[in-house]
């Protein structure tokens, strides 16, 4: 969190999308399976002169299975499929200008319909989204690349509509349902890396976000109607500073971060992460230690939304920030020339002030801060090349996740996870792939209320692919291999088996 600032509990995904160079190429690929689903896809990359740039354009539809199982299922209703449909576009150029800065600018859409069961077995509810995602950089390299400024701005909008009418399921109640809410997030950002020497770089930061949420819209439950209007904007800025020391096996990142959000106390956070590699044994061992935050969304404290039957969730305006402190331990061996590796680490975190959703008697429902978290669990993997054709890993990892008050295991946390993977390559242009999942003890909110505990469930995929010609690739997947019944979270039911067939044209 010291870097990346709130949300930035657990860990951090930091996408980088891919810079454009070289001689222009381009692919298109196109697949089909199960349930009349199709994939395509197409992407440029390479440069024009000075000129880089990477673009790419997909879709996918699909018409999905039932995700209600049948036992939630009315009465003499069989299953309904649920479709899906995706469009995703983006793009980015990188130019330098002269010698000391390069500018970068991206942009994404992905627009999305997806059919829902917001009650059982529901026909004529469906949701739609489209998201923009999108920034400017200017990066400098200057005193032969010593001090490195970056600046950007970024913009992002989120739109979500949701739609259902009245049908024959609704009994004596027929429902109608139009909302739509939208959130943006707007944000200028500069980041100093400086050298100090060989082995020492420190990192200055400034950031600042301005964010909205703006909501409309009404549900009619048989008369019964709810109405959902929220206008709420939110102002936060921070500064960071980060130390990384580099000393031939030995890495030391130390950082600190001070946040100023409206309507909240300021939020400082902190972060030491050693790591050290002792190349004659092929060991290293590393660890980390910090705190971070989680500042309550606008939706959490101000949103309304109809929920089921008549009911509302309205957002608690006096939410607390999350809270968390948290360290990990371990080490990780490779032998024989890195043909084997495995490794282990322990993690413990404490988080206070847990958002969570409740719901009172009438199904309304607001979000309070009731759970103190404590978590600790460690995770393990190996990871083994036999042969140059062969790569084959395994990890497992435990989990224990309990409300601080009362004992009880946290929601859709599984106590363990066991995954593992084969890759083979067929001759010089087959490849042959393999793996499976296995998930254990998940605890859940019931689809009817109450506690459940989910069932464990393991699910495996295949894939295999071979390019029949320099530039032509076919491939196919199979998904659920085994065509295993379980569910992702109590009545909301996974797919069955799935089997793909595509091909893939390079230029």
């Amino acid at each position: 969190a010291a870097l990346y600032g709130s949300q930035a509990m657990g860990g951090v995904i930091n996408i980088i999308t891919r810079r454009g160079g070289g001689e222009p190429h381009a692919s298109i690929l196109a697949e089909y399976g199960t349930r009349d689903s199709f994939r395509g896809r197409f992407d440029a990359n390479g440069s024009v002169g000075a000129l880089g740039f990477n673009l790419s354009a997909g879709a996918f539809d699909s018409d999905g299975d039932d995700i209600t199982p049948a036992r939630y299922r009315p009465a003499g209703d069989g299953a309904e499929n649920d479709g899906y449909t995706r469009f995703n576009a983006s793009a980015r150029i990188d130019v330098p200008l002269g010698e000391t800065l390069d500018f970068t600018a991206f942009g994404e859409i992905i627009d999305t319909e997806k059919e829902l069961d917001t009650s059982a077995n529901d026909p004529d509810s469906r949701e739609e989204t489209t998201t923009i995602n999108s920034y400017a950089a200017l990066e400098g390299f200057f005193f032969d690349g010593v001090y490195r400024p970056t600046l950007t701005v970024s913009y992002s909008r989120s739109e979500r509509d949701d739609f259902d009418d009245p049908d024959s399921l609704d009994g004596f109640f027929p429902t109608t349902v139009r909302t739509e809410r939208v959130g943006e997030v707007a944000s200028a950002a500069l980041q100093n890396d400086l050298d100090l020497g060989e082995h020492n770089t420190v990192t200055l930061g400034l950031e600042y976000f301005h964010e909205t949420l703006d909501s409309s819209g009404f549900s009619d439950f048989g008369g019964f109607v709810v109405t959902n209007l929220t206008e709420a904007e939110q102002d936060r800025g921070s500064v960071y500073l980060q130390d990384t020391l580099t000393y031939e096996g030995l890495i030391l990142v130390a950082g600190a971060r001070w946040d100023i959000v409206e309507d909240y106390p300021d939020q400082v956070t902190w972060n030491v992460s050693p790591s050290y590699s002792f190349a004659e044994t092929g060991t290293t061992i590393r660890g980390s230690v910090g705190t971070g935050f989680k500042i309550p969304s606008l939706f959490e404290r101000f949103g309304v939304q109809p929920n089921n039957f008549g009911s509302t969730f309205v957002g608690n305006p006096d939410l607390d920030p999350e809270r968390s402190f948290g360290f990990e331990a371990g080490f990780e061996q490779s032998l024989f020339e890195e043909r084997l590796v495995f490794g282990a680490t322990y993690f413990q975190s404490d988080v206070e002030n847990s958002i969570q959703t409740v719901f009172d008697g009438l199904g309304n429902s607001t979000t309070v801060n009731n759970v103190d978290l404590d978590i600790y669990g460690v995770e393990t993997f190996v990871s083994v090349d036999p042969v140059d054709w062969a790569h084959l890993t395994a990890s497992y990892t435990f989990t224990d996740a309990e409300d601080e008050s009362t004992g009880e295991q946290a929601l859709r946390r599984p106590r363990h996870k066991i995954a593992a993977d084969a890759s083979f390559d067929v001759g010089e242009r087959g490849k042959l792939s393999f793996g499976v999942v296995h998930l254990a003890g998940i605890r859940d909110v019931g689809y009817n209320g109450g506690m459940v505990d989910l069932d464990d469930y393991t699910v495996a995929r295949a894939a295999a692919s071979y390019e029949v010609h320099d530039g032509i690739e076919i491939f196919s997947r199979v998904e659920n291999l085994f065509d295993e019944d379980y569910e992702t979270a109590d009545g909301f039911e996974g797919p069955g088996i799935e089997a793909f067939l595509g091909v893939r044209f390079s230029m």
